[in-house]
């Protein structure tokens, strides 16, 4: 048996139970007591809250269409279908009436109801609005008679006004104002004193408008691609651009409750935050449960998570805070890729640009971070000395110099053949992977002035490299891992020495790193390889470790490898023998982790869509056995406000944990 001790990365303790409602859930809201949650192939489902920590199904209405959305207003509920929108009366919520429908002629996408009026956001026809003030009559006359149906059941209301300028698919209402979020802009209104809409401004966006949510004088406006834009309101003026993807994820939920901001990112989590005077959000605290988060419902203390078909997860808000040792920085956007050299970082966005820092070497929070905007997105980074070189797919290379305030500049441009994706360093050399036109040296000798000396051949789907002693490694999607000899004096090129993968050529390597003579890859069969690399000229796979899920990452450490496995989390590997790995576990992380690297004590752990966290390195610790069915395991400090878990595993084969244990030190 062996113990290792890791924090809490996924804050999983705040998840303190599950709903399981079959099908594929989508929204939830809640009103005196009861949730009522949408579900696109098991209708209207009803959850008793009288106890937040056991809710309970009290019952199921199928109602022949799938239920994308719902949405409440004082007793009424509003189902959205693909048909259109169904109303019925909650007063009684275990009776419920389906009486009157909205006719929007196409699928809705969201509704707001201000006083007897229903605003809807009706796709491809456009902004719709509905008179619903014989809503609540019907519904109390309907209460008063024992004839059923009722006369009035299949009432269907007609729209008193449509806005067909557009196809619509979000809205809200604040104040005197309406927001619609239209395929490629967004529109805002100001509702006269009858309720009607007069358009006051159009911004236009790069896709359709998914989500659009005012929170105090901010807007927040989501794409269909996952992209958020945070808008500062102006009156009757249109709103001005504050940030791009301020916490990187594809937002599709967010709850205003008193000064905090709760936010669900799709596969990022919950987001516990609090909103600065200038529109930035600080982040508070955060879960990542299994599944999408689609919808949230704050009732006191507790959270309840929409997750698809994991169901709705509970969560203890009191215990949605940050680790004091885990540092995440989601602020940034949606990244792509993180490097660093000694205590300096460089961490790219999606939309193009890369911040540069270093980190405190006591608190390893950024300090001194400046921006480089850039052309297109940066996909890999490499440094020597004080110049920065970053990879920039169709444009080839661009190269940095950093100043003396920290700040980079722009001194050269490489225009290179093909997609230049990843890179690495070998004396005068930077070698640049550009997928199928081949692998590029680039001399860099003249800081300014790169120069491309010579092409390796190399397969369409090379995926990553890494160069040690001389010798450089590439990954390839089928043809196993190519190795170059780099250290001739006269061509940089001598050998090329193929591995091809034993037994399946068609198994993808997605990972691998170099350290002491042994290669470490991972592959697409969900495993780990140790290749002995001691003569490169003549490499021999010496073992393997399965490992759960599909590792698409590794990096070594010392006596340890870690493996990125996507929506895992960290697999922990012990190589203090190299030729006889073994598993330690698993830190367990449902996002997408894209790079890990050590920094002294810690674990920088980069994800796409929730930024750069800063981890303790896992622990392993000593195990004694007290008898046949007991064992001491002897723990360290513990620090008050960390969550930790403890691994205990069993078997350098077995693909899962034996068990797990949390631990909350108060």
């Amino acid at each position: 048996m062996r113990v290792l001790l890791s924090e809490d990365l996924s804050n999983r303790h705040a998840v303190v139970g599950t709903v399981p409602l079959g099908g594929n859930a989508y929204r939830i809201v809640m009103g005196d007591g009861v949730a009522y949650v949408a579900n696109a192939t098991q209708g209207l489902q009803l959850l008793s809250m009288s106890d937040p920590e056991l809710p309970a199904v009290i019952s199921r209405y199928y109602i022949g269409a799938r239920v994308h959305d719902v949405y409440l207003h004082d007793k009424l509920l509003f189902l959205l279908t693909q048909d259109g929108v169904s109303i019925k009366s909650v007063k009684n919520p275990t009776k419920p009436q389906f009486n009157i429908e909205l006719k929007t002629f196409s699928q809705p996408h969201a509704i707001r109801v201000v006083g007897d009026l229903a605003y809807v956001a009706a796709g491809k026809n456009g902004l719709m609005v509905f008179d619903i003030s014989m809503a609540a009559e019907s519904f109390e006359q309907q209460a008063k008679t024992e004839i059923s149906p009722a006369p009035w059941a299949d009432f269907i209301l007609e729209p008193i006004l449509t806005l067909g300028s557009g196809s619509a698919y979000s809205l809200d209402v604040a104040e005197d104002r309406l927001y619609v979020g239209y395929r490629g802009k967004f529109r805002g209104y100001r509702l006269d004193s009858e309720g009607m809409p007069e358009e006051i401004y159009s911004m236009p966006i790069s896709a359709s408008v998914k989500l659009i949510k005012r929170v105090h004088s901010f807007l927040f406006v989501n794409d269909k691609h996952g992209e958020l834009n945070v808008y500062r309101e102006r009156g009757l003026l249109p709103p001005i651009l504050t940030s791009r993807n301020p916490l990187g994820g594809d937002l599709l939920d967010i709850i205003l409750d008193g000064n905090l901001v709760y936010l669900a990112l799709a596969n990022s989590g919950l987001v516990k935050a609090k909103m600065t005077e200038n529109g930035e959000l600080e982040v508070l605290g955060s879960v990542k449960p299994d599944g999408p988060v689609r919808s949230i419902c704050i009732d006191g203390n507790w959270a309840f998570l929409v997750c698809g078909a994991e169901g709705v997860k509970i969560v203890d808000l009191s215990r949605l805070d940050n680790s004091a040792s885990s540092v995440a920085w989601s602020k940034w956007g949606k990244q792509i890729a993180f490097f660093r050299k000694d205590h300096s970082f460089y961490l790219s966005r999606l939309s193009g640009g890369f911040f540069s820092g270093e980190f405190d070497q006591q608190t390893y929070s950024p300090r001194n971070v400046t921006f480089a905007e850039t052309d297109s997105a940066v996909l890999s980074f490499e440094a020597t000395g004080a110049r920065i070189f970053t990879a920039m797919g169709n444009e080839g290379v661009v190269e940095f110099a950093m100043q003396a305030d920290g700040a980079p500049v722009e001194t050269a441009r490489l225009k290179l053949p093909g997609f230049s994706k990843y890179m690495a360093i070998f004396k005068k050399l930077l070698v640049v992977s550009a997928q199928k036109e081949g692998i590029h040296l680039v001399d860099i000798s003249e800081p300014g002035r790169p120069r491309l000396v010579k092409t390796l051949p190399s397969p369409e789907k090379d995926r990553s490299c890494v160069v040690e002693n001389g010798f450089l490694y590439v990954a390839t999607r089928y043809d196993g891992v190519l190795i170059y000899d780099l250290n001739l004096p006269d061509t940089p090129l001598v050998n090329l020495v193929e591995m091809p993968w034993p037994q399946s050529g068609l198994s993808p390597i997605l990972g691998l790193d170099v350290a002491t003579g042994y290669l470490y890859m991972v592959t697409g069969q969900g495993g780990l390889k140790v290749v002995d690399v001691r003569n490169p000229y003549q490499p021999e796979i010496v073992n393997s470790l399965s490992l759960p899920g599909m590792p698409n990452g590794i990096y070594v450490d010392g006596n340890r490898a870690y493996t990125r496995i996507p929506r895992v989390g960290i697999a922990v590997v012990d190589i203090s023998n190299p030729q006889k790995p073994e598993a330690l576990g698993v830190v367990p992380l449902r996002l997408s982790v894209r790079g890990i690297e050590s920094l002294d004590e810690k674990l920088l752990v980069f994800t796409r869509n929730f930024g750069l966290m800063v981890t303790d390195k896992p622990q392993e610790l000593g195990v004694e056995y007290t008898d046949a069915e007991s064992l001491r395991i002897e723990l360290p400090a513990l620090e008050t406000g960390r969550r930790y878990t403890l691994h205990f595993y069993q078997g350098q084969q077995q693909e899962r944990l034996d068990g797990v244990i949390s631990l909350d030190p108060r």
